[in-house]
Parts: structure tokens; sequence; C-alpha cells
């Protein structure tokens, strides 16, 4: 079993590890899409935040989509 010590020390060597990788370019990026999407990858588009019903142990759910 993996200790704290173990687990710390894999969590800073990958941050050294995206840190060192730098970001992606612009251009990086959009090949990067297009081979998720070439893949059968799917953009998936959840709805806004205020849209989804909020439930409370006092309050009931209201149903804001109509």
């Amino acid at each position: 079993m993996r200790n704290a010590t173990t687990r710390g020390h894999q969590r800073v060597a990958r941050i050294r590890r995206c840190q060192a990788a730098g970001q992606p370019s612009e251009e990086e990026i959009r090949h990067m899409v297009e081979q998720y999407l070439a893949h059968g990858g799917q953009v998936h588009v959840c709805a806004p935040a205020y849209v989804v019903p909020v439930q409370s142990a006092k309050v009931p759910a209201v149903d804001v989509r109509s």
C-alpha cells in the first residue's frame, strides 16, 4: 500500500512534468480536437447551471425549463 509520502512525490513529479511540457499552441489544440473527433469522440453540451433544478431539504425542487 502506498503511503502519503509516495503519493505526494508522485503529485509533485506530475506537476513538474506538466510545467515542463508547457501550454499547447492553437495549432496543437486544433490538431488534438480534430484527432479526437476523427476517432469517434463526441462533444457534449451541458445545460447551463441556472436551468438545472435546485433541491434543498426545506424547499421542493422547481423545474425552470418550461
